[in-house]
């Protein structure tokens, strides 16, 4: 988990433009939104503030979480959670650092984030931020075999299918590379990259309506990969591609100019989804 502790409003900012733009690529993730009563707004109590962060780091130090505190009157929490998560726990903790009169003024609200995004999208603006006080393992013969399949099939489907959507998967890993393909080789035509060379290559050759695109290659950031293909087309449709799906990573990359984030393991339908929404 991470503690925001540095251009917190503008990371904040980030997070939530990244959910009105794809609320899908926010699947399974959940939100905390903590509002603390208007005694404390602009109080210098760091043992409260240091305390509802000992709380919440003894509960989700092991998630995917991003905590952001707006001085000491609202708090979020963003973590990745598949299940239902049960709150009560921290809930309970954090209203009992407060006296018996205060506990009552304390609100929290529970938001899936990708089921029920207006509850964040639709109430905060880019002023409410500016006017803050606060400013898969395995060995080296599976992975030739991998190589040697996807060589072969590339070999047979050399003449595109014109009236399939052009699609560039850019990713390193052969088993990634290889679930890819199985789950949407006949519903598109699609040629693989596996380095951030190959994939500038590809793009400007290959001209895909759809760009497929890991975060970690072997010669460079996909972030990198991500800004090249945007400076030399503005309308390019690249969805991230990833394991690291933090709220940072995906905040940051839709940013910076893609349409979306599909975390690894992927589901074979969040796949489809961009396909057929792509241009």
């Amino acid at each position: 988990m991470e503690f925001i502790i540095s251009d917190i409003e503008k990371n904040l900012f980030n997070i939530i433009q990244s959910i009105k733009s794809d609320p899908a690529s926010w699947e399974d993730w959940k939100c905390l939104q903590i509002k603390i009563p208007d005694l404390y707004k602009n109080s210098d109590n760091m043992e409260i503030r240091q305390n509802i962060k000992a709380i919440i780091h003894s509960r989700f130090s092991e998630k995917k979480c991003s905590v952001f505190f707006l001085g000491l009157k609202e708090i979020f929490l963003f973590c990745k959670l598949p299940e239902d998560p049960d709150f009560t726990e921290v809930t309970n903790s954090i209203t009992d650092l407060f006296s018996k009169k205060d506990k009552s003024l304390i609100e929290f609200k529970i938001i899936n984030i990708s089921e029920e995004p207006n509850l964040i999208v639709d109430e905060y603006t880019l002023d409410d931020f500016m006017l803050s006080l606060t400013s898969i393992s395995y060995d080296e013969s599976f992975k030739n075999s991998l190589d040697l399949v996807e060589n072969n099939e590339r070999s047979h489907n050399k003449g595109s299918n014109p009236n399939l959507k052009k699609v560039l998967l850019v990713e390193d890993d052969a088993l990634s590379r290889w679930m890819v393909r199985k789950s949407i080789k006949d519903a598109c035509d699609l040629v693989t990259a596996q380095d951030a060379r190959q994939a500038i290559s590809l793009y400007q050759n290959y001209k895909p309506d759809m760009v497929i695109l890991d975060i970690n290659l072997p010669d460079g950031s996909g972030k990198e990969v991500l800004k090249d293909m945007l400076e030399q087309d503005p309308k390019a449709y690249i969805v991230m591609f990833s394991s690291q799906d933090t709220a940072s990573n995906i905040a940051d990359t839709m940013d910076k100019g893609a349409k979306g984030f599909i975390a690894k393991p992927f589901k074979k339908e969040r796949l489809f989804e961009y396909i057929n929404n792509c241009a």
